[in-house]
């Protein structure tokens, strides 16, 4: 018979739902699938390996909670539209757009993610991602952001103004292997650098690893952010953190475990690569 809105009234799991779909090309979410109810909508697209086109505007996600794997990899969707989700209760996205291969521009400002608590891999391996818009993003309660934009290797600039670390205990190699990756800008709420994830037995897991195209971090804070463990900033000679003026500057090259990943002190006391934004404006 024909659909109407009452079809799916019921249902309230999408998991797994397309799982390894390896011929569907295009997929349009009807207006007659209601998914107001739906709590679960991890691994959705999982492998669909030659989706390239996807409506999901009529989605109702008011009550999703998990997102985790949701378009993992999709390789061929070049773009992915979430701008109408509503998600406001939901509380993990680990891996949502991981691998997503083809993947040019991502844009997740408009998501509400008051509840989250995981990024795990949220962009990982997005090679051809250029753009990633998170806007006023809610982060202030995730506390995973490991591989979170691991091989991301088109990336050139990334903008995290908005992102809030406060309860972040896992970033282990949070930027490896972005290896086009220029220039970082933070904001004031991104107080800490955690590198005690790094496996020293193995030199894996430090926040920068192949990052060689780093050359500015960028903070507008007047206080220094933590930063703890092994970052992998120390082996980026041409990686300069450019900071608020030469106030903070001298409050940074005072501050804990700078001098050890930012480079040893001059004879006047200075670190060579923590510099006032006016060099940078300069350069």
């Amino acid at each position: 018979g024909n659909a109407t809105a009452d079809t799916f009234k019921n249902l309230n799991n999408m998991s797994a739902m397309f799982w390894k779909c390896k011929s569907l090309e295009s997929l349009d979410f009807s207006e007659y699938i209601n998914t107001s109810k739906v709590n679960d909508m991890g691994f959705m697209l999982y492998h669909c390996d030659i989706l390239s086109s996807i409506d999901v505007s009529k989605l109702d996600t008011t009550s999703v909670i998990s997102m985790n794997y949701t378009f993992y990899n999709c390789i061929n969707l070049e773009s992915i539209d979430v701008s109408q989700f509503k998600t406001g209760n939901l509380e993990t996205m680990e891996s949502m757009f991981g691998f997503c291969q083809a993947l040019k521009g991502i844009d997740i400002s408009t998501l509400d993610t008051t509840k989250v608590t995981n990024f795990k891999g949220l962009f990982e391996a997005c090679v051809k991602l250029e753009n990633i818009k998170l806007g006023n993003i809610n982060t202030s309660n995730v506390t995973n952001m490991e591989r979170m934009f691991n091989e991301c290797q088109n990336l050139k600039y990334l903008n995290l103004g908005n992102l809030d670390t406060t309860k972040v205990t896992n970033m282990y190699a949070m930027f490896n292997n972005c290896e086009n990756l220029k220039s970082i800008l933070l904001g004031e709420n991104f107080v800490k650098l955690d590198g005690t994830n790094y496996d020293s037995s193995k030199s894996t897991g430090d926040l920068f690893s192949n990052c060689a195209s780093l050359t500015a971090i960028i903070t507008p804070s007047e206080e220094p952010f933590v930063i703890v463990g092994y970052t992998g900033l120390e082996s980026l000679p041409n990686a300069i953190l450019y900071v608020p003026n030469e106030t903070a500057e001298d409050t940074y090259e005072l501050a804990t475990n700078y001098e050890s990943t930012f480079g040893a002190k001059d004879v006047s006391g200075d670190i060579a690569r923590i510099e006032p934004m006016l060099a940078l404006e300069g350069e």
